[in-house]
């Protein structure tokens, strides 16, 4: 269970409580600590908006980060050109492990039963991401 306690352990603090599983006081918590000791919380899958975050909040250190970051991902040709290989290299892998029969064997989708398990497991999870989300 340990991929479950991430946010706990770099948010929520050294506490005993913050070790329990889907705790609403560790969620509190971390909650609280991230208003309180974060000037942001960086958001991998919204990477843009993170960074105009960080502009905005410390703008005498991260004044056009934004700009760097876009002017280097994938926009100039020589970006562009190894995105596109990287692309139809992986689609090619990708189509081949889909394809073999190990992948076939094991590929079963959720039960409503197992989806819904799993959804109630993670809730506290799900929340914290959703919070700091949220705060971008």
């Amino acid at each position: 269970m340990s991929l479950f306690y991430h946010f706990k352990r770099y948010f929520c603090g050294p506490e005993p409580d913050c070790r329990l599983f889907a705790s609403s006081w560790a969620l509190e918590r971390a909650k609280s600590n991230v208003a309180k000791h974060f000037a942001v919380v960086a958001v991998f899958e919204q990477m843009e908006r993170s960074m105009r975050k960080m502009e905005r909040v410390l703008p005498t250190l991260l004044a056009g980060v934004s700009n760097s970051f876009n002017a280097t991902s994938y926009q100039g040709t020589k970006y562009s050109t190894m995105r596109k290989e990287v692309q139809r290299r992986t689609k090619k892998l990708l189509h081949r492990s889909l394809e073999s029969e190990a992948y076939k064997m094991w590929k079963k989708p959720l039960s409503s039963e197992a989806e819904a398990r799993l959804k109630k497991m993670l809730h506290v999870e799900y929340e914290f991401y959703n919070y700091v989300k949220g705060l971008l």
